[in-house]
């Protein structure tokens, strides 16, 4: 059970099989466009600005 199927068993959403088919490919579309946020190392500001461009500013608040 990955991910989506533990959100889906949490929420008790029961999907046709076509509707569980779209909802899959949009979900793994959403996660392969977030691989780059997963794999970088936020711990390093050069590379964490980059995602939360403001952060800086937040930073010094």
């Amino acid at each position: 059970m990955d991910a989506l199927d533990s959100v889906l068993a949490l929420a008790g959403l029961e999907l046709q099989p076509q509707e569980a088919d779209r909802l899959r490919r949009q979900y793994d579309s959403y996660r392969e466009s977030l691989r780059p946020l997963f794999e970088a190392d936020l711990s390093d500001e050069e590379v964490a600005g980059r995602f939360v461009p403001d952060a800086e500013a937040r930073h010094d608040e």
